[in-house]
Order: C-alpha cells, then structure tokens, then sequence
C-alpha cells in the first residue's frame, strides 16, 4: 500500500502545484 500512499502524494503536489500556477495568471492579469 506504500504505491498507494506515494501515488496520492505526487497527485496532491500536482494540484497545488496547478493551483498556485492559476493563482499567479489570474493575479499577474
């Protein structure tokens, strides 16, 4: 289940990652 736990933490870096990228768009416009 370690797979699992490593799966869901690279999604989780992913989406903040995307998320603090639109924030950044939307402010810098």
């Amino acid at each position: 289940m370690i797979l699992l736990h490593v799966t869901s933490s690279v999604c989780f870096f992913f989406f903040s990652t995307s998320v603090s990228a639109t924030k950044q768009s939307h402010s810098r416009s």
